[in-house]
């Protein structure tokens, strides 16, 4: 299915924290919208900042306050901000001759940790078996408390009894490779993600544990968020282990939106119209601490980007932006170069040569799919020390995925001190099967790219040529998909079978050290998974459990030549004995912000690790050293 941009339902957030003259929503992930922290990425920062070194993309994560829940699902609130917050979306003249608008993303800018939801809607008509229209709900894409977004499979329609509506996919799973399972129970866009653990989002867990976005799993509000000065002041008052409350102020100022991206990237439409006169959005302008010290972004004039942040230690971090365009339609902003200043003292932005007082990171992206990076001097005499970062080519691989990383001494040519060289597999994008839609774009209007991007090989070379390797397998499974949108029945009621795979490892091998080539093999690693034993714990999308951990050191399943592992480790899931283990239960005292309906002592499938046996040797008949773990109704050990 190619990109297309329409309304979603509205996000009910803790208060409204951007505003722009238009938004879009976007039918898929690529370089250009990719936010939150990326798969198999690295990054140059800070633990509230940090650029992504495949893509000099800057991430902001911002911790405000936190208080242990239950089981792990603790109360917490953070503000986050990516700068992929411009994408180009279609559109058509009054002549039906379509071009291409600049735009800003929806639930883009600052946000909170909330989970999000998007879908677009189309209305399509019907001519068999009766006339009329049906409106498709499709492509769904959940964002995840951190701001990462995650594609899921799955779509509603709504339609006349009779005519054309498809059956529609209840569920499916996300296409980036977390195990996720989504549901909209044909309720048109609203729909629901499980977690691989079985874990509905960031709202329940596995053993029934309740939250909400005020709440926390105790049934309080630990906190209170006030308004005022017109929806620019935000105060967030929490009490602290003593009882005292404690305040913090987050302050919003409105800047104006200008772009100039130029004219590359649209691929033969013409340069894209940029957002001009008008266009406002709302950004954080200061994040003021109980104690008075305090948080300060300060933005560039038109693009709405960080280009200073003061922090609270008397600290300050630059940027500075640039545009590249490496392919069709995913022109994008990106952090041209990052300088710390330790004393807070900013010079304008601009780090002497040879200064001690700043440290500057350059990121490079002249060169298609390379980030060269220029790191602060060292050494005596200082030298300047680069590295390079090949992404693949969204028609290969996908955007985002790191291929190769060369380390140097010095400037980036010749040979490096260490390189690694990736290799992923990666699955067809059912999303791309669309047959019908009248779209006035004729293909390609979007990049065509694989998803489920998962690494498959490591290989490290050193200066003098000596390698190692690391290889992985993963697990994959199949699903129906009903990809068409069309005007009669026969065609929606067409289903493709996809292959995809849920990010599972199910086999690590490890090879030597060897010159010019990886050696021999050293450990190979199996792992098998609870839920190709027991089908049933696919009813609860709980998918990530390793049952058994095994150990070879050859291709067969030998060790030191004989036919038995080198070490093994078992794990039994939710074997509750009586007398030895059983689930306790809490229902004559209950707890709040549980679920005792659907999670009560007689319920079982939880994932819950109750038995681990670990074999010092492997020999017929050895004893295990067991471990047995008990728990209560509401998982708690």
């Amino acid at each position: 299915m190619r990109a297309r941009f329409a309304l979603v339902l509205l996000f009910v957030s803790l208060g409204s924290l951007l505003a722009i003259a238009q938004d879009d929503i976007p039918t898929k992930v690529t370089d250009q919208n990719r936010s939150g922290e990326m798969p198999f990425s690295t990054s140059i920062g800070t633990q509230i900042e940090h650029v992504d070194v495949g893509s000099a993309a800057l991430n902001i994560v911002v911790p405000i306050v936190k208080f242990p829940g239950r089981n792990g699902m603790d109360f917490e609130f953070s503000l986050h901000w990516n700068s992929n917050q411009y994408m180009m979306a279609p559109r058509t003249d009054g002549q039906g001759n379509p071009f291409y608008i600049w735009t800003m993303e929806q639930y883009s800018g600052w946000q909170a940790n909330q989970t999000q939801h998007s879908y677009i809607s189309k209305i399509l008509n019907c001519t068999l078996p009766v006339k009329g229209t049906w409106v498709a709900y499709t492509n769904y894409i959940y964002t995840d408390p951190t701001g990462t977004k995650h594609p899921v499979i799955d779509q509603a329609a709504s339609g006349a009894q009779g005519s054309c509506v498809g059956p529609g996919d209840a569920t499916g799973p996300d296409l980036t490779e977390q195990g996720m399972l989504s549901s909209n129970s044909q309720n048109r866009g609203s729909f629901a993600v499980l977690n691989s653990d079985g874990s509905k989002e960031d709202l329940q867990d596995s053993n029934g544990n309740q939250k909400t976005t005020g709440t926390d799993t105790l049934g309080r509000n630990p906190c209170t968020f006030v308004w005022t000065n017109n929806n620019l002041t935000e105060q967030v008052t929490c009490a602290d282990s003593s009882g005292t409350a404690q305040t913090y102020t987050i302050n919003w100022q409105t800047v104006n939106v200008t772009t100039s991206f130029g004219s590359g990237g649209t691929c033969g439409y013409g340069s894209a119209v940029d957002i001009t006169g008008g266009a406002t959005r709302n950004v954080v302008s200061s994040i003021v601490l109980p104690n008075q010290q305090q948080y300060v972004f300060k933005y560039d004039t038109g693009w709405a980007e960080v280009n200073e942040i003061d922090l609270p230690t008397g600290g300050a971090i630059t940027y500075q932006w640039g545009t590249v365009a490496w392919d069709c339609r995913l022109t994008r902003r990106y952090v041209t170069s990052r300088i710390e200043w330790p004393n807070g003292v900013t010079n304008g932005g601009v780090c002497p040569t040879g200064s001690s007082s700043c440290s500057t990171w350059t990121f490079d992206l002249s060169t298609s799919h390379v980030d060269k990076i220029t790191y602060p001097a060292v050494g005596s005499p200082a030298i300047n020390n680069q590295s390079t970062f090949t992404t693949g080519a969204p028609s290969s691989l996908g955007d985002g995925a790191i291929t190769d990383a060369k380390i140097y001494a010095g400037s980036a040519q010749g040979t490096p001190l260490r390189e690694y060289q990736m290799g992923y597999a990666s699955d067809h994008d059912p999303l791309s099967d669309e047959g019908c839609y009248s779209d006035v774009f004729p293909p390609p209007d979007d990049n065509a790219q694989p998803v489920n991007q998962r690494v498959t090989r490591i290989t490290t070379i050193l200066e003098n040529n000596l390698q190692k390797k690391i290889e992985f397998d993963y697990d994959s499974f199949t699903y129906t998909y009903h990809y068409n949108h069309c005007d009669t029945y026969a065609l929606n009621n067409t289903a493709g079978t996809y292959t995809g795979s849920r990010g599972n490892v199910t086999e690590i091998r490890e090879f030597d050290w060897g010159s010019g080539a990886p050696g021999p093999l050293l450990r190979r690693t199996d792992k098998t998974y609870l839920h190709n034993s027991n089908s049933t714990y696919l009813t609860y999308n709980i998918v990530d459990k390793v049952l058994q951990d095994t150990i070879y050191d050859a291709t067969a399943n030998t060790c030191v030549g004989v036919s038995q592992p080198c070490a093994q480790t078992q794990y039994e899931f939710d074997n509750y004995v009586s007398g030895v283990n059983a689930l306790i239960s809490t229902g004559g005292n209950q707890a709040p912000q549980h679920d005792y309906t659907n999670y009560s002592s007689s319920f079982i499938y939880r994932g819950n690790v109750t038995r681990v046996k670990r074999y010092p040797s492997t020999a017929t008949g050895a004893t295990p050293l067991t471990t047995i773990y008990a728990y209560d109704d509401l998982g708690r050990l």
